[in-house]
């Protein structure tokens, strides 16, 4: 299963790529509709061909707007089920060195959600 999706000026470019074990999320994430453009990442996290054994995500997001911040959640609660099911998971959580608010946004979604996440200055 992969999914790939371009950047633009609102969403951000993803590469999900199931059989290598990588989902990658860069750029900014301010969708007219977050829960339509997440849907497809969490979906394919769903479907009962996961089969990977390890799973990097790599999230380098620069903004996210409220409507991301849930589907980002959710995402990230759907990536906890998967590791509590036996995934191997690493989340890189890359921030530029001078945006302190979003080490802050990785820091929140690492305690909500009770999960370990590396921070990655740039």
């Amino acid at each position: 299963m992969s999914l790939n999706l371009k950047m633009t000026a609102t969403t951000p470019e993803v590469k999900l790529d199931l059989d290598k074990g990588l989902l990658e999320l860069k750029g900014v994430s301010n969708p007219e509709n977050g829960p339509d453009f997440y849907e497809p990442i969490i979906s394919a996290l769903n479907t009962p061909d996961f089969k990977t054994k390890s799973l990097v995500v790599e999230m380098s997001l620069v903004h996210f707007n409220t409507s991301s911040s849930k589907c980002l959640y959710d995402m990230f609660s759907r990536l906890k089920t998967v590791s509590n099911e036996g995934v191997e998971l690493t989340i890189n959580w890359n921030y530029d060195s001078n945006d302190e608010d979003m080490l802050e946004s990785g820091q929140d979604f690492s305690e909500l959600l009770d999960m370990h996440f590396n921070y990655k200055e740039y």
